[in-house]
């Protein structure tokens, strides 16, 4: 016999923790809730976090969200540099086949659209500079949550992760989130020293070009970023660089070794 049970979508759930749904919708959200804990773990760190949006920034919380940061309107910003660069790749190498305009051929290839490399780099370090400061909602769930935390974050960022256990630098595992990056998903895990110094794990799926290490920086943060096929991370704090690649390059190694 067919199942006549509400169908629950991803709309429903961030609108209950919104608390936006008529009264029969809630009931069934609740209802779907109690038989999966994942979500309902989920949907509890979404009220968490409006919670501490409220506490943070009071009515301005409540605001309409600016035009520039809607979501279709971020989609269609980055779709537009993806249909940019395949433009501009087409017309190079129609160019380049008739042997014609190389001067303006080579003006194009010297300014490509954003490197993929420095995207992750710019991303991890705003995302460190966001959550890095927040005292009881630094992390959407703990480490004492762990095995919850790293399944959840495999599933969504679509490949399998660890989180790199940091304590020969001086580091613990304090929780991680889960974040947007360009039209994926994203791993932040965070560790504390016992200083309270923090270091953050910004973590993606793999995508396309040619694998890419490289160093960033943004005033006293220092990032260090892979890129690759199959996994690409960075790693920001305050460490001096030398300090920051030695703990990077151990959480990498870790990453890998568990694919």
């Amino acid at each position: 016999m067919m199942s006549h049970e509400p169908l629950i979508t991803d709309a429903d759930l961030q609108s209950y923790a919104n608390g936006q749904l008529d009264p029969e919708r809630r009931r069934a959200v609740e209802a779907y809730l109690l038989g999966d804990e994942p979500r309902a773990a989920e949907v509890e760190a979404f009220m968490r976090q409006n919670e501490a949006i409220r506490a943070l920034f009071g009515s301005v919380a409540d605001e309409p969200v600016p035009a520039r940061l809607q979501p279709h309107r971020i989609a269609r910003v980055l779709a537009m540099r993806r249909r940019r660069w395949l433009v501009t790749a087409a017309a190079a190498s129609i160019l380049f086949a008739g042997g014609i305009g190389l001067g303006w051929l080579a003006s194009i290839v010297a300014t490509p659209a954003e490197n993929p490399g420095e995207a992750l780099a710019y991303a991890a370090l705003e995302a460190h500079q966001v959550f890095a400061a927040e005292g009881r909602h630094a992390v959407e769930v703990a480490a004492a949550e762990e095995d919850h935390l790293v399944s959840w974050l495999s599933n969504r960022v679509g490949e399998p992760l660890v989180a790199p256990d940091l304590a020969s630098f001086g580091f613990t595992l304090i929780g991680g989130r889960l974040l947007p990056f360009d039209d994926a998903a994203a791993a932040q895990l965070m560790y504390e020293d016992a200083d309270g110094g923090r270091l953050t794990l910004y973590i993606t799926a793999g995508g396309a070009g040619a694998p890419e290490v490289d160093y960033a920086a943004a005033g006293t943060l220092h990032t260090y970023y892979w890129t690759s096929d199959v996994l690409s991370c960075a790693m920001v704090g305050e460490l001096s660089p030398d300090e920051l690649k030695t703990v990077a390059t151990s959480a990498w190694r870790q990453l890998v070794a568990a694919i």
